[in-house]
Parts: C-alpha cells; structure tokens; sequence
C-alpha cells in the first residue's frame, strides 16, 4: 500500500493533504501508512474516542467531495481558456469550439479527447463537435500580448465548423492585433476549401500536423494558404521525415506522452533539425515524451531548441519592446 497522505494529496490536491494532517491530528497523531483509504482493518479511535474511520467518511462525504468539484472545474477552465498552459510554444489557449474526432495516426491517443471523458460534467456529449459561443470574445478582455493556441480542444476546420462561426473567429482574431493567434489543423482538404473564404490578418500564424512521411502532403496545401507565418507541428513524430520547407517559417518536434505512448527516435529529430538549419528555418523541440510530458525531458544533445519565428520578434518589438530583447528567432 502507498503512504496515506500520498494517496490523500493525489485524489484531493494540496487541500488533502491539509486534511491530511488535520485528521492525523484528530487521533493523537500516529501515522498509518499501510491500511487503505476509507478501509481500515482495525478503526482506530482518537483521544475523544470517535472513530478515525467516521471522520474519513464524513471528509470523504463533505469536503472531499467539494475539493473535487473545486478542482475539476479549475483544470477543466485552465484547458478551455488558459492564462497559463503546459504547451510552451504558446502562451494561452482559446476554445470558441471542443470536440472532434479522428482523420490521421496522430489522433490515435488525443489528449483532448481524454480529457473530456475524465471530465463528463462538462462535456457531458462527450468529445462530439460543439460551438462554445460563449467563449467567442475572450481574447478581447485578455490586455497582456499573448501567443494563443486556437482551439487546442478541437479542430478549427473541422467538417462540422458553420462557415459564418469561423468568419466571425478570424473577425476576434482581426481585432486583436495585440496577440498572436496560432492555429493548427489536420483537415487539409476543408482548409483549402475554407481559405479564400476567410481574410487573413498579420498576427494569425497557420500550422498543419505532419506525423509521418505519408501526411506531409499537408505541407502543400499549408503552402496556399495566406497567412502571414506558415509551420509544422510534428508531434507526435512517428516516423521520419523529409520535409520540403518551401514557404515554411517554424517546425515544431515532440514525442507522445502517456501510458500508450509511441517512442520517438532521437535520429529522426536530428534529422528535421538538420533541414531546417539548411531551409533558415525556426525549430523548436517541445518534448521527448513518455509516460508524461516532462518523462524525458526536452534537450536536443545537451541543448534546448526554443527558436520562434523571425515574426515573432517583429511582434514583440511593436507590442511589447520591454519583452522583446532576448528572444531567440530563425
């Protein structure tokens, strides 16, 4: 069995293991490190006599509960639209939509999708496609200049997206000069359609995901696209790649996390970095993935690779200039 307090702070946060300490206190405060929780083979009793197994029930049934809830919605809130995110490419994410589904290999273990079945109460559809109308002007309340990741829950061109939704996405897009909004997609086909229909504005960067050798023909419809910075996402890298960079500013590299993550070979990144110091082109290593994100680690042979495009330094020298020196761009 796993020390108690342990198992109190993983199912409660830091809130448990305050509780934690609470009720070690409540029965005199010798620890029990090997009976499980809520089931102790012999309930001990504190100094007024009341048993420790009641009060585990009753904080199970009254606050833990609540910490639960506490929580749930705080993460589920950070996920939708962050003030601060894991993903270090960006600063915040945005989700005027959730929910998709899966076109390619890279789709196989979604984050995304897992996340919606951990949290049912607010997703209660599940992951199917949804608007979120109600997140739609968020970025115009957010003053700092950001980097944001849109729709980091869903698929911006998604087959089931209303065309007059996205015009009026990329509208909250055009009025916020201020941030810089990061779109990534693996519909290739609907974003060939949908492109002329939109304007594109200077600070909507457009990236498409390339897994493997076989969906780089993504490459070449990111190509016709208008936007003012073009890029790769190559996470999860599943194989490697020979990557034609024409017209492309960023290439992103990272491995797969989770319990059935898919290992990503060293060579392969190596590689991709070699083609985009040949093409001039930023490259930035997110991960080397595993069992969590930060398993192992985000050093290429002993260095860390967070090149942005040349873009972005243009960004931060009109919108934040106090910001803006220091920042490495390709």
């Amino acid at each position: 069995m796993a020390v108690r307090s342990r198992r109190w702070c993983l199912r409660y946060g830091w809130a448990g293991w305050s509780c934690w300490g609470w009720l070690r206190r409540c029965r005199g405060g010798k620890p029990r490190t090997t009976r499980a929780v809520l089931a102790p083979s012999r309930p001990s009793r504190n100094r007024e006599g009341r048993s420790f197994f009641a009060l585990e029930t009753m904080f199970y049934h009254t606050v833990g509960k609540y910490v639960n809830s506490h929580y749930e919605l705080r993460y589920c809130r950070n996920i939708m639209a962050s003030p601060q995110t894991g993903i270090e490419w960006t600063d915040r994410t945005w989700n005027p939509t959730t929910g998709c589904n899966k076109v390619s290999p890279g789709c196989q273990f979604c984050y995304a999708e897992s996340v919606a079945h951990r949290f049912t109460n607010h997703f209660p559809t599940g992951f199917e496609f949804k608007v979120r109308r109600e997140r739609l002007n968020q970025p115009k309340s957010w003053r700092a200049p950001s980097r944001i990741f849109v729709d980091s829950m869903s698929d911006l061109f998604h087959e089931s997206m209303p065309l007059d939704y996205l015009q009026e996405i990329f509208e909250v897009m055009r009025e916020c000069p201020r941030h810089v909004f990061q779109i990534l997609t693996k519909r290739e086909k609907r974003l060939a359609e949908l492109a002329p229909r939109l304007t594109w504005p200077e600070n909507v960067w457009l990236g498409v995901s390339v897994e493997n050798q076989k969906y780089t023909r993504r490459i070449d419809v990111l190509r016709e696209v208008p936007a003012h910075v073009r890029f790769l996402s190559c996470e999860p890298l599943l194989g490697p790649l020979d990557l034609d960079l024409t017209g492309i500013q960023w290439v992103i590299t990272g491995g797969e996390s989770g319990r059935k993550h898919r290992p990503i070979e060293e060579q392969w990144v190596l590689d991709i970095r070699e083609q985009c110091r040949e093409a001039g082109v930023a490259f930035f290593h997110k991960q080397w993935g595993g069992i969590t994100p930060k398993s192992r680690g985000r050093l290429v042979e002993g260095q860390t690779y967070d090149e942005m495009p040349l873009a972005w330094a243009e960004h931060q020298a009109r919108f934040m200039p106090t910001l803006s020196r220091g920042q490495k761009s390709g």
